[in-house]
């Protein structure tokens, strides 16, 4: 194993590694230092076009300001034409903000199967190795993936403590028709609708990604594969401590459940059955031993967001692990 020019690991007899260890142990995905080469060029330059925005999209977020005050305001003189006037202005406001979320997600709709697709180009029977070995060598791309498994974690983590986002959201919804006709408002009626359903889901972003890459999984069932395989190099880059920096620790872990959640969505018995291609109980075991930061939101995303945790086919172990970690 050594280093080379960009930070990029090159493995070497990486097959060897592979068929002793395990696919995907003694991979490293350098998430810190990647660089594309020429043949991931079109489709990394692709992703960032949609991924740089990313940040904002959380910074928008996070720094939301629930417009209570302003529905309480038109809730209680529904008559006065000038609170109307001035609630409503700060109502669509916030609505704008909540709607570039939903158009958001529909573009990361179209981007996650792109990256899957890509990183699922194999032709070996061996398609647990070919999976870690694919991520390996385009190690850019790999990131980006990451990086997308993160955006979806983090969002969703942050949305389910702004309840206001659904309820400033409904109020537009049921006024649309009055304030439609006092505002030319660039939210229609028919994305109002769309977006509430999205805003409905306790975990929207996620949700999203779980229809496209279940239409890809329908043709090509080695996306799994390389969802496991993300996940599975993920964990072991944390074990075996490849990186010092505590927030990179952390976007593995968060790259590693995202993996897990959008693999236990889309395989038809899940992520947690004992033949799963997920080392379950290690990642877990690997979340409760994080001591470097607190990893309690990582693990109530596999309590709560996964779809087949509770299953009759998921270990009573896995199970336990995370019950009793509550």
């Amino acid at each position: 194993q050594r280093r080379v020019h960009g930070g990029v690991w090159q493995e070497m007899g990486l097959l060897l590694s592979l068929l002793k260890g395990g696919a995907g142990d003694d991979i490293v995905v350098d998430f810190e230092n990647a660089r594309p080469t020429e043949h991931e060029r079109e489709i990394f330059d692709t992703a960032h076009q949609v991924l740089h925005r990313s940040n904002d999209i959380l910074e928008a977020l996070r720094n939301y300001q629930p417009a209570t005050e302003f529905v309480q305001k038109a809730l209680g003189q529904p008559n006065d034409e000038a609170v109307l006037r001035t609630s409503y202005e700060e109502i669509i406001k916030r609505v704008v903000i909540v709607n570039s979320f939903y158009e958001y997600s529909q573009e990361l709709a179209d981007l996650l199967p792109k990256l899957l697709a890509k990183l699922s180009q194999w032709s070996s029977a061996d398609s647990a190795s070919d999976a870690a070995a694919t991520l390996s060598n385009q190690q850019a791309i790999a990131k980006q993936m990451a990086d997308l498994l993160n955006f979806l974690i983090c969002f969703d983590e942050m949305k389910m403590r702004q309840p206001a986002l659904q309820n400033d959201f409904a109020f537009y919804k049921r006024n649309f028709a009055r304030i439609s006709r006092m505002f030319e408002v660039t939210v229609s009626e028919q994305n109002t609708n769309s977006a509430s359903l999205w805003l409905a889901e306790a975990s929207p972003m996620m949700s999203t990604m779980a229809q496209p890459t279940a239409r890809l999984f329908r043709d090509n069932r080695d996306v799994l594969t390389t969802l496991g395989a993300m996940s599975n190099i993920c964990g072991s880059m944390v074990r075996k401590k490849r990186f010092e920096s505590v927030e990179t620790n952390l976007f593995c872990l968060r790259a590693m459940v995202g993996a897990i959640i959008l693999y236990d969505h889309v395989h038809p018995i899940g992520a947690f059955h004992r033949r799963s291609e997920i080392k379950m109980s290690k990642n877990i075991d690997l979340l409760l031993s994080f001591s470097a930061a607190s990893t309690e939101n990582l693990l109530n995303v596999l309590r709560y967001s996964s779809k087949h945790l509770n299953d009759d086919s998921t270990p009573a172990s896995i199970q336990e692990k995370l019950s009793e970690s509550r």
